[in-house]
Formats: C-alpha cells, sequence, structure tokens
C-alpha cells in the first residue's frame, strides 16, 4: 500500500513538474529580437483604480463585465465594471490624476445575489444618450441614461433556454429600422458544466440568440430563421462590415471549438463562412476586430490557449484525427469574405494562455497595436508565474513586437479584457486592464512622441451602428475603422474612434458610410481635435 501512494505521489508531482515547466517556458520572448526606434514605443504610467473582483468559482462564469462609456455627456469616458455575488458594480472616473468609484452618485444599481457577466453600449431608447446593457444569470437588463444618472435597471425579457448564460453582448439594426438589434452569446450554467476541454459530446453547450427588435424595445428570438442556431459555448461575438458591402457580419468565438464566420446575405439571413480555421480545433476566447494592415478592409485576431500547457492536457475528447491549434490567430482580410491566418508572418502566434484582445493605434502613428489579456484563475502560474500580459507594438511592415516590459503596462494578474479610453485627454488612448479575482489596473500614455491624431466621434443611435468612417490625410494615406460593439470579451471599448496621424498636419477629407447607404462627409479644420458627428 505505501509502494502505491509513494508512486502516485510521484505521477502528481511528475504531472506537476511538466505543467511548470511548460508555464515557465512560455513566460519568455517567443520571437528573435528585430530592430527599431524604442523611442516609438508608447509608454504609461500606473494611476490608481480601487475595484477588486469577487469570484465565485462555485456559481459564475470565469469572466468580468466592462465597458466604456462616457454617462455624463462631459467628453471623458467612465469604466463600468461588472461586481460578483455579492459585489456592488463599479463606475470608474478619472478625476484629478485617479479613479474614483462614482456607482451610488450615478443610481448605478444592481442585485447583489447576481454576477454581472457581459457589458455593452448603445443608445437603446433614441434620446442620443449612451445607455447600458447587462448580462447576468438569466437576464440581459437596460440601464438607461437619464443625461448623468441611470434609471433602475430593466430587464428586457430575453428568454433563454434551460442551459444558456448570456455572457457578451453585440449590437447592429439589421432590418434598418432604426431600433437596436442584439446578438447574445452564451455559455453553459456554471452548475452543468462537466469539463473545460470538451470538443465531441453531442448536444453540450449552450445556445446563443439573435433577437430583432419590435420597434418598441421588445424582442423576438429569430436565430433559427436567420440561419445562426447552433449548440456550443460561445464567450462573444461581434458584428462588423467584412465584406465591405453595406451588411453587418457576424464573427463568433467558440469556445473549444473554432473561429466561425457568418456572412449577412440580407433579409435577416446568414451563412457560414469557410476561413482557414474551418475544421480545426481551438479555444478561441476573445475577439480584436481592426484594419491593422489599412487596406480597407477589417481584420480578425482571434485569442488561444498557446502553448501554455501541454497539448495532451489540452486536446480532451478530440481524436487523433482531429487537429488541435493552440497558436493565436490574425485573419487577414483579402476581400469578398476571404481570410488568411497571417499570425506566424505577424509575429503574434506564439504566444501564451489569453483572453480579450482589442486593436488601438496607441502611438498615434497609423499603424494599430495589439493588446492581449492573460492568465487564467484555474492555473497554477496566474499566482506563483504569472504572464505580464501581452502590449504588442505593430512596426512598419505590418509585424509586431512586444513591449510591456519597456512601457511598463505590465499585468501579471487574471486578466480578462483590456480597455481603451482616453481618460487624461493628452490624445493617447489610455489602457485597463480589466481582471478577474484581483484588482484591475490602469495606465495612462505618457507619450510625448509629437504625433498627432483626429478623434471622430459618431452618435450612439443605431444608424450609426457598424458604420465605416475612412479619413484620408493630405498626403493620401487612407485610414479606416468601423464603430463596433462588443470588442474585447464581456466588453465594450470606446466608441470615439482615435487615427493616429504620424507626423501628418492635415485631413483632406473624413468620410463616414452608414450601412443604410447614407454618408457623412465631415468637415475637419486642423489635427489633434475630436470631431463630433450629429
Amino acid at each position: 500500500m505505501k509502494k502505491i501512494l509513494l508512486a502516485l505521489l510521484f505521477l502528481i508531482l511528475s504531472a506537476a513538474a511538466v505543467i511548470f515547466y511548460h508555464l515557465w517556458r512560455d513566460r519568455g520572448d517567443k520571437y528573435e529580437p528585430v530592430a527599431f526606434d524604442e523611442s516609438t514605443i508608447p509608454m504609461f504610467r500606473e494611476v490608481a483604480f480601487p475595484f477588486s473582483n469577487q469570484f465565485d468559482a462555485e456559481k459564475s462564469l470565469p469572466i468580468v463585465a466592462s465597458a466604456i462609456i462616457d454617462v455624463d455627456g462631459d467628453g471623458t469616458e467612465e469604466v463600468f465594471l461588472g461586481g460578483g455575488i455579492g459585489q456592488a458594480d463599479a463606475l470608474m472616473r478619472f478625476s484629478e490624476g485617479k479613479f474614483v468609484d462614482v456607482a451610488q452618485a450615478v443610481g448605478l444599481q444592481k442585485n447583489l445575489a447576481q454576477t454581472t457577466i457581459g457589458a455593452a453600449v448603445t443608445d437603446l431608447d433614441h434620446d442620443a444618450l449612451p445607455d447600458l446593457l447587462v448580462s447576468r444569470e438569466g437576464a440581459v437588463y437596460f440601464y438607461k441614461n437619464l443625461g448623468g444618472k441611470f434609471a433602475p435597471p430593466q430587464d428586457l425579457k430575453l428568454v433563454f433556454n434551460e442551459k444558456s448564460e448570456p455572457a457578451s453582448l453585440t449590437f447592429a439594426d439589421l432590418n434598418r429600422d432604426g431600433w437596436t438589434d442584439i446578438f447574445v452569446s452564451t455559455y453553459l450554467k456554471k452548475h452543468l458544466m462537466e469539463g473545460q476541454t470538451i470538443f465531441n459530446k453531442e448536444g453540450y453547450g449552450s445556445t446563443s440568440q439573435l433577437f430583432l427588435n419590435n420597434g418598441d424595445n421588445t424582442f423576438r428570438d429569430i436565430t433559427r430563421e436567420a440561419g445562426l442556431e447552433y449548440v456550443h459555448n460561445t464567450f462573444l461575438a461581434v458584428f462588423a462590415d467584412l465584406g465591405n458591402d453595406g451588411l453587418e457580419d457576424l464573427t463568433v468565438a467558440h469556445d473549444t471549438g473554432e473561429p466561425r464566420i457568418w456572412r449577412n446575405l440580407g433579409g435577416l439571413k446568414f451563412e457560414l463562412v469557410k476561413h482557414p480555421l474551418t475544421g480545426l480545433f481551438s479555444y478561441p476566447m476573445g475577439i480584436a476586430i481592426g484594419d491593422y494592415d489599412n487596406d480597407g478592409l477589417q481584420d480578425l485576431f482571434f485569442s488561444n490557449v498557446g502553448k501554455s500547457l501541454p497539448a495532451k492536457l489540452l486536446r480532451g475528447d478530440l481524436r487523433d484525427d482531429q487537429p488541435l491549434v493552440t497558436d493565436w490567430i490574425l485573419l487577414k482580410n483579402k476581400g469578398n469574405m476571404q481570410f488568411e491566418d497571417v499570425a506566424k508572418q505577424a509575429r503574434v502566434a506564439d504566444y501564451e494562455f489569453s483572453w480579450g484582445a482589442v486593436f488601438e493605434d496607441f502611438n498615434l502613428d497609423g499603424l494599430q497595436d495589439l493588446v492581449v489579456a492573460e492568465n487564467y484563475v484555474d492555473l497554477p502560474n496566474s499566482k506563483i508565474l504569472p504572464l505580464p500580459s501581452r502590449f504588442l507594438m505593430q512596426l512598419p511592415g505590418h509585424t509586431f513586437v512586444n513591449v510591456e516590459q519597456k512601457n511598463q503596462a505590465l499585468n501579471p494578474k487574471n486578466g480578462i479584457t483590456p480597455l481603451t479610453a482616453d481618460f487624461n485627454a493628452d490624445g493617447y488612448p489610455d489602457l485597463v486592464w480589466v481582471n478577474l479575482a484581483c484588482e484591475s489596473k490602469a495606465f495612462v500614455s505618457t507619450a510625448a512622441n509629437g504625433n498627432n491624431y483626429l478623434k471622430v466621434k459618431l452618435p450612439e443611435s443605431p444608424a450609426y451602428l457598424t458604420a465605416t468612417v475612412q479619413l484620408t490625410t493630405a498626403s493620401g494615406k487612407v485610414l479606416t475603422a468601423q464603430k463596433v460593439t462588443g470588442e474585447g470579451l464581456a466588453s465594450d471599448q470606446t466608441h470615439v474612434i482615435t487615427f493616429g496621424l504620424g507626423k501628418e498636419t492635415a485631413v483632406k477629407s473624413l468620410v463616414v458610410k452608414r450601412l443604410s447607404g447614407a454618408v457623412d462627409s465631415v468637415t475637419v479644420e486642423g489635427v489633434n481635435r475630436v470631431v463630433e458627428v450629429k
């Protein structure tokens, strides 16, 4: 008996040693050094951010709701953060060099018996004010913005099946009736979860749903008739016009599955698009959307587990003939709904276990950088060998280099998603790391590289959901961005679009193309300012 116990102990210690070796090895730099001008690195300083998430691992999904919203319309955006069971939600406002929680002052109410899982922002009631929508156990709630304060939450009465927990939210006006429609990504309820590496079990997982607005903020489930019905755990989805055809397509991250892209055919119908990851298996959890290579098409980044754990542990119930992809994924949009995975060429493939992500031009050089949250509360490395969370600066030539050790925007915590907005009004995007079961972290830019910018603020109305903004500089350089909702993970980024102009000092044209076909041509006088489209 003693020999058996010693043998078991040896096996356990050996397995632990293998895992820790993988975790230790995975923390280093994955790519050969490249020469670049280090003065272009966007620099930050950490500021006080007094919010620490309470996480009940027995009852709650391992994600945290977050969103950027300008509640009072003063031009400085706030950070909404979801509380766990027994914890109030927070609304963090940047004031006098630090963040303070103003949730009580703005009337932000919450049932403390619930977890706030996901959040996103839109003008749901047509009063030109940004409203807050959040998901909690079994329901999605609408917080009406009263002009600096919130009304008590209203249950939108969206009906989910008995297995599905609403998580992330993304918005569109699919039938062009002027009302916000909602796609809700769902995950299996915590008490029904049987494991974290289940790929093949028939019927295992939740059902995400598409809700069409009836024109009065009541909703009808059109998932099946739209061609979007499936059973699979889904952390998030994002609407974006990937085909530049005036129709918002749907990109979905299937956990223990594959990234999926549905082309919008019009008439409230979608069809699945084949791409390089179709038929392969992975753990996509976060989505970043942006035109990283400035070709006028929106590209897609998906986080993944990387090589933080041995492949045998990650394969779960996959058969030998079912390939597992653990690398990060960067789908370059080649037009006409054709995609190519260029993660290796772009130097973003070989990183670690990751969650939410965002594209943003942090140093205003006209190239979007990529920021990705890392660590997992259930893995031992989150406390012993934590990953830094990655800040990947884009270089000319559309490759990336990690600079988080140099710009000090480190986050060795249980990162769920980065959030970005310009809190200190210096023109440079700032950064918040939203973390699970611990304190979140905030960094404001200290960059002073002399680059110029133009910020574009679109109306929050449904008419501008997924609108494309195209800026042409005086030299003829063209930059594009779309107003998307839900980017990151269970989150919503700033809706103010930042165009980095580098040393350019003038804008030749600024055009906003709405999916209705309407076009706004905006006069721009000078740079380093916010242009508000009305």
